[in-house]
């Protein structure tokens, strides 16, 4: 069993490491761009799925017996919008007072950069990599949600127009990820939430002129770092303040799943 759980473990971080490299290996293999799909909504999701491609599939055929649990598919999905809009309440209500709206955003933009980005970002970092090493292979949370954690981190510096901005970037990039990852496990392995946080977070930032960058100035992080103190405060108010035990967790939620999905 542990030899199996290491294996595991290394295919895991295998799989996150060809994520992060995907745009390399598609060049080295000299994919043709030319088959995706003319329709840019389509060629968006189709680019998408390429590049996160070495998670979605070693990950999820490691682990596709727990696919259900591990994205929380029984959770309510109205509900979960509902707890991650009043997450993200402080940065709507803030952000019209002090940026103008941004008049140039059209609905592709916000497809890739809200949507798109949102679903495919949370699926492969949260419930195929940390959920995978969390409840699959049985590591504690911090080592956990270190790995995908960086790479999440990583992969946002080139918003980033100089070294300050880059470390900025990083670190809060990086504490964003550590901080979904913990209500993911909160709120029992929701991914919806962690979806629903991710687009509204992007799509409030895409909707007024408030950054080029994940940056922000600081009107911009108060607002944010008010949508950490409410979420924060309304989660170990509804759920306590001890993760759940997992066996517990792994044990109700598959229950639910079957049931749902029998």
């Amino acid at each position: 069993m542990k030899s199996r759980v290491i294996l595991q473990s290394v295919l895991v971080l295998a799989a996150l490491m060809g994520e992060y490299f995907s745009q390399e290996l598609i060049q080295a293999v000299s994919f043709p761009k030319s088959i995706l799909p003319e329709n840019p909504y389509l060629r968006d999701v189709a680019w998408k799925a390429l590049n996160y491609s070495p998670v979605l599939l070693i990950t999820g055929v490691l682990f596709w017996r727990q696919l259900p649990f591990l994205l929380g598919l029984q959770h309510s999905v109205v509900r979960s919008f509902a707890i991650a809009l009043l997450f993200t309440l402080p940065m709507f209500l803030t952000f019209p007072f002090f940026f103008a709206w941004n008049g140039e955003l059209d609905g592709l933009t916000v497809y890739r950069g809200a949507f798109t980005a949102a679903v495919f970002e949370e699926l492969a970092f949260r419930a195929l990599i940390f959920g995978a090493l969390y409840y699959g292979c049985g590591w504690r949370f911090l080592p956990a949600a270190l790995p995908p954690a960086i790479i999440f981190g990583l992969e946002h510096l080139y918003q980033a127009s100089d070294v300050t901005g880059a470390i900025f970037t990083f670190l809060l990039m990086f504490a964003c990820a550590i901080w979904v990852s913990w209500l993911y496990v909160k709120w029992g392995n929701n991914l919806y939430i962690a979806i629903f946080l991710h687009l509204l977070m992007n799509f409030s930032w895409m909707l007024f002129e408030v950054s080029d960058g994940a940056m922000g100035g600081l009107v911009a992080n108060l607002a944010r770092l008010g949508t950490f103190a409410v979420s924060i405060i309304v989660t170990l108010h509804f759920t306590g303040r001890r993760l759940p035990a997992k066996a517990a967790v792994i044990a109700s939620r598959s229950n639910e799943c079957e049931k749902a999905y029998a």
